[in-house]
């Protein structure tokens, strides 16, 4: 187990940063120390080495929004621990990466795309419904129809010919999104703790 995640580890490092089409497996092989034939023993061909290290990441990804939905004690808690997680994954990340899987490896996309229209969407909606019962969100939100906004603006960042020449990475533009999307939602009340959280960052 260790050995595997070993690789997918290096492999993910590599797609983030140059994007998964001009990662070769010698060069992944390399970063390892094993040879590539040793690798080819665990994974059959490229398509299979992507699509386990983009379950990782999604894995951690999982992982990290259910504990932020235990651990916050509001919604907006909850959304700021998840910009967090978006900072620490997103930051370094080359937009080749979801442009090549998108295009290049299907049953990786297929991993991402499913999570996005369950997990996330999932998570999304329970947000939501905690946040107006603490009277932070707006009780005349359209849940579903939220849902759907969050979910399209999502995969509008990782388009490369919306954003092919922002100075900005992933992870800014996800940060700004999620800020002006509570905004939006928010109460005075609910405004008032976003700006505490906004100002308890900045310090």
């Amino acid at each position: 187990m260790e050995f595997n995640d070993h690789i997918l580890g290096k492999a993910l490092e590599l797609f983030k940063r140059y994007g998964i089409r001009s990662v070769t497996m010698d060069e992944i092989s390399g970063q390892c120390g094993i040879s590539k034939k040793t690798i080819y023993q665990q994974y059959t061909d490229k398509d299979t080495l992507v699509k386990s290290a983009v379950r990782v990441m999604l894995d951690h990804v999982e992982k990290g929004c259910t504990h932020f939905a235990a651990a916050s004690s509001n919604a907006i808690e909850e959304m700021f621990m998840a910009m967090d997680m978006v900072r620490e994954i997103f930051e370094d990340v080359n937009p080749a990466m979801i442009y090549d899987v998108r295009k290049y490896h299907y049953e990786a996309y297929l991993e991402l795309d499913g999570h996005k229209k369950q997990f996330m969407r999932a998570m999304i909606e329970h947000n939501l419904e905690q946040g107006i019962q603490q009277g932070l969100y707006r009780a005349d939100i359209k849940i579903p129809l939220m849902v759907d906004l969050h979910h399209n603006l999502t995969n509008i960042i990782f388009d490369q010919e919306v954003f092919s020449k922002t100075p900005y990475s992933i992870a800014d533009i996800q940060i700004e999104l999620i800020t002006h999307y509570l905004y939006g939602l928010a109460t005075p009340k609910g405004v008032k703790l976003i700006d505490q959280y906004k100002q308890a960052r900045q310090k």
